[in-house]
C-alpha cells in the first residue's frame, strides 16, 4: 500500500467513525448505533452491553444471542462516558445519570478516541494511538490500565487501530483491530496481553491490499463472529470490493478460527451478499443481523440476514434504498421493531411487514436504547428520548462542552 493510499484508508476510517461512533455488539437486548459499541448505533462508540444491539460499539460484555423480546429485560444505565472531538481537540466527561450530574472535561490525548464499557466499567479505545484504556471502577475518567497494540518497534498513527472490545469471560476479552487483521486477547482484570488470534488465513487474492479489514464483532453461544471488509483501494482511490466481505467464526474459549466449510480447502468464513460490514451485528433468534456499509457514496448498504444453522446468508432484509439514506446502524428493541439510524435520522422498521416509519428523532450521529429510553447524541450534545420519541433530556441539558459529542458508552 502506497503513502496515497494509507492516507485515503486513514480518512476513510475517520469517515466512517464519524458517521458510525456509537453502533456496536453487545448482549443485553438494547443495541447501539453509532460506534463500535455493542449496544450503540452511529459512531465509533466503544463498548455497550446489550444483547440486540447493532452498530460499531466497542464493547460487548457476553452472548449476543439473546433473542429480541424474551430476555429478562434491559438493565438500565446508572452512567454515560462520552467524548468530542473535532479531530483537533478533544474531551472526555462522565455523567451520573440518576442526578444527570457532570464530570469533566479531562484533556484526551487522542483525538479519535471511543468510549465503551466492560461489564459494567468504562474503556477508552484510542484508536490513532493503539491503546486501550481500562478505566477504574466507579470512577470513569481515571485509567487503571492502559494497553498498547501498536506492532513493537513502530512508530505512526492508527497503526492497529482497536475498533471494539468484546468479553467473553471474567479474565478474557478480545480487542478487534482495524489495521492489523488480527484480535488480540487481553485480560480485563490486569490489563495485560494474553494472546493473538491470526485472520489472515481468511484473505482473499483478489484483495490488493494485505487487510483483511475488521470491522467489528459480537459473541454468541461460546462463538466470536468478527466482520472482515477486504475491501482496497484503487489508483484512483476508489473503494473496491472485489473479495467480498466474510464473517470469520472464532471459538470463544480457544481463540481457534473455525472452519464453516471443511469441504473446501482452508478456512473459510460465512460469505456475505453485503460489503463493509461496519454498521453492527447482533444476534435475533437463530440468525446474526449483519449491517452493511457498502460504499459511503452509494446507497447499497443494509440489513443481511445470516442463518447461524447453515452459516448461509439468507438475504438483505432492509436496504439503502428503501431507507433513501445511508444505514448508519440499527437496534433492536422489541420482537417485531428495530430502530435503524438512517444517515442522520432514526426511523422505526417492522421486519414483518418491512415498513419503515417517518423519522422518530433527528440530527443523530449516534444512539443507544435501552428499551425504556432513546440515548442521542452529535452536534446537538447528547439528549434522552422515550422509546415514542418524547424528548426529556434535562431542561438544563448536559454541560459537555461545545465540541461535538463524537462517542458515547450508557452503562
Amino acid at each position: 500500500m502506497n503513502n496515497n493510499q494509507f492516507f485515503l484508508r486513514a480518512l476513510f476510517t475517520i469517515a466512517l467513525s464519524i458517521s458510525f461512533v456509537a453502533c456496536g455488539d453487545d448482549d443485553d437486548g438494547v443495541t447501539d448505533t453509532g460506534t463500535s459499541d455493542a449496544g450503540d448505533t452511529g459512531t465509533a462508540d466503544a463498548a455497550d452491553t446489550n444483547p440486540a444491539d447493532s452498530g460499531t460499539d466497542a464493547t460487548d460484555a457476553g452472548d449476543a444471542g439473546t433473542d429480541a423480546g424474551v430476555d429478562a429485560g434491559p438493565i438500565l444505565p446508572t452512567s454515560a462516558l462520552l467524548t468530542t472531538s473535532d479531530f483537533s481537540t478533544a474531551e472526555i466527561y462522565a455523567i451520573d445519570l440518576a442526578t444527570n450530574a457532570v464530570t469533566g472535561p479531562l484533556a484526551a490525548d487522542d483525538q479519535d478516541i471511543i468510549a465503551g464499557a466492560l461489564a459494567g466499567d468504562a474503556l477508552l479505545l484510542e484508536r490513532g494511538l493503539g491503546n486501550v484504556k481500562l478505566q477504574a471502577a466507579g470512577d470513569p475518567l481515571t485509567t487503571r490500565a492502559t494497553i498498547n497494540l501498536d506492532p513493537a518497534g513502530m512508530m505512526g498513527s492508527y497503526l492497529s487501530n482497536p475498533l471494539t472490545v468484546v468479553q467473553s469471560g471474567d479474565d478474557r476479552a478480545y480487542v478487534a483491530l482495524g489495521a492489523r487483521s488480527e484480535l488480540t486477547i487481553i485480560n480485563p482484570v490486569d490489563g495485560s496481553v494474553t494472546g493473538t488470534v491470526d485472520l489472515t488465513s481468511l484473505a482473499s487474492d483478489l484483495d490488493e491490499d494485505p487487510n483483511v479489514d475488521v470491522t467489528g464483532a459480537v459473541l454468541h453461544d461460546g462463538r466470536l463472529y468478527v466482520g472482515l471488509g477486504r475491501f482496497f483501494f484503487d489508483a484512483a482511490f476508489a473503494i473496491q470490493f472485489t473479495a467480498g466481505a466474510v464473517i470469520a467464526v472464532v471459538d470463544a474459549e480457544t481463540g481457534e478460527l473455525i472452519d464453516i466449510d471443511s469441504s473446501t480447502d482452508g478456512v473459510q468464513g460465512i460469505e456475505l451478499e453485503g460489503e463493509n460490514p461496519w454498521r453492527g451485528m447482533t444476534v435475533v433468534g437463530e440468525q446474526l443481523w449483519v449491517g452493511s456499509a457498502g460504499d459511503s457514496f452509494m446507497l447499497d448498504g443494509g440489513i443481511e440476514a445470516i442463518d447461524l444453522a447453515t452459516n448461509q446468508s439468507v438475504g438483505v432484509a432492509l436496504t439503502e434504498e428503501t431507507l433513501s439514506a445511508e444505514l448508519n446502524g440499527f437496534t433492536v428493541t422489541g420482537d417485531d421493531r428495530v430502530l435503524v439510524l438512517a444517515g442522520d435520522n432514526i426511523v422505526a422498521w417492522t421486519p414483518s411487514s418491512g415498513e419503515v416509519s417517518a423519522p422518530i428523532i433527528s440530527e443523530v450521529s449516534g444512539m443507544h436504547a435501552t428499551g425504556q429510553d432513546i440515548f442521542v447524541w452529535g452536534a446537538g450534545g447528547l439528549r434522552r428520548f422515550t422509546a415514542d420519541g418524547e424528548d426529556v433530556t434535562p431542561a438544563e441539558g448536559y454541560a459537555v462542552g461545545d465540541l461535538p459529542v463524537y462517542s458515547a458508552a450508557i452503562f
